[in-house]
This record gives structure tokens, sequence and C-alpha cells, in this order.
């Protein structure tokens, strides 16, 4: 993907997400995905075309990208039930802009991100604005991947030799020295305030 994103082919690429809807229902989604990104202007997309190239390029935090978590926004309201909400909310009202780290289960590449929408839903934008995910090489290997990690930060941390799988896999040694890094990084986030999302399973799990 060329640094030179340009406006056409990212809102075609956003729209497949809504393949199968009536004509009528993109034609609306795309208007708002366009008024989006006018808004936000050229320096913006060029920023992200950029962001979408390196990404996950090293074991280091990658912070969000405005303009990808508003675009993420528009897909979620067309894409998520309306009652769709997060229960308990008034718990981790407390904790907003304190160092907290948050354990969560991991049934999809989709489960951090609804985390940071329906904070945002709930009111937790204190909370939503500062997540940072700790996320596996996986979340990085495609561009559409890339894309949806860039709604939030995140901290590249490698899985263990008996997870990982293809060009993520590293021997103990390489693991080791990797896991050090991130956990340095996250400590570092947590001291500026940052709320730490972690799937503690490593990977995703067909139960939850």
């Amino acid at each position: 993907m060329p640094h030179q994103l340009t406006r056409e082919p990212l809102i075609e690429a956003i729209s497949a997400f809504l393949a199968g809807r009536d004509r009528s229902t993109l034609n609306a989604f795309r208007s708002l995905l366009e008024r989006e990104i006018d808004k936000a202007g050229p320096s913006a997309l060029a920023a992200l075309g950029h962001r979408l190239t390196t990404a996950g390029s090293d074991w280091d935090y990658y912070p969000r990208d405005p303009l990808a978590r508003r675009l993420h926004h528009v897909l979620a309201d067309r894409i998520l039930l309306t009652d769709s909400a997060l229960r308990g909310g008034q718990h981790v009202t407390a904790i907003a802009g304190r160092p907290t780290v948050i354990f969560a289960n991991h049934l999809s590449y989709a489960d951090a991100n609804m985390v940071e929408i329906l904070l945002s839903r709930s009111g937790q934008h204190t909370l939503a604005e500062g997540l940072t995910v700790i996320a596996g090489p996986k979340v990085y290997s495609s561009l559409k991947r890339r894309f949806s990690s860039l709604c939030f930060g995140t901290i590249k941390t490698p899985q263990s030799s008996g997870l990982s799988t293809g060009d993520a896999v590293m021997n103990p040694r390489e693991v080791a020295r990797a896991a050090r890094k991130s956990i340095d990084i996250a400590h570092e986030r947590l001291r500026m305030g940052d709320a730490l999302l972690v799937f503690a399973e490593g990977t995703r799990s067909r139960s939850g």
C-alpha cells in the first residue's frame, strides 16, 4: 500500500464491510465517509496512508490515528445494533485517566474495536481515548487488520513459540528479548495514564 492514500480506494475498502446491503444504504454510508475524510483534510489522509505502511514494523508502541478512529465509528454506527452498550460502565469512571489494566476475553479480531467503541458510547471518553491494546503480530499482518489497529494505541508483543505461526515464529531468545521491550513500553504507557487492554489467553478462543 503506497503512502499516497487516496479517498476513493479507502472508501471502497471500508464499504466492503457492508457488502450485501442495499444501494441506498451503501450510498448514504459512502457520503458519511466522504464527509469525514474531507473534513480531516489531505494531510490527515496522507498521515493515515503512511501509518498503514509502518504499523507493526517493529516491537514498539503505535498511537491511534484520529482519522482511522473516526471512520471506524462511522462503520460501527452501521453494523452494531442500536442498543449495543457497555454494562457496568459506572464502575470504571473512577479509574479514567489513571494507570489501568483491562483483561478481556478474545473471540475475534474485532474485540478491541468493540471495547473502544462501546467505551465511547457509554461516555467513558477518557478511557477510550487512552486505550492501548497489547497486540500480537497477526494484528498487523494485513492492510485491513492494520487499519483496524489504528483505532487505538497498540503495543506489538510477541506470542510464545507454541502460539505463533508463519513469519511471527521466533526462537525463545528472540521472544524473550522482544517481550522485555514490550513490557518496558507497557510500563511507560501506564505511567502516562493509558488503559492497557490485555487478552490474557494470548490468542483468540472459541469459548471466550
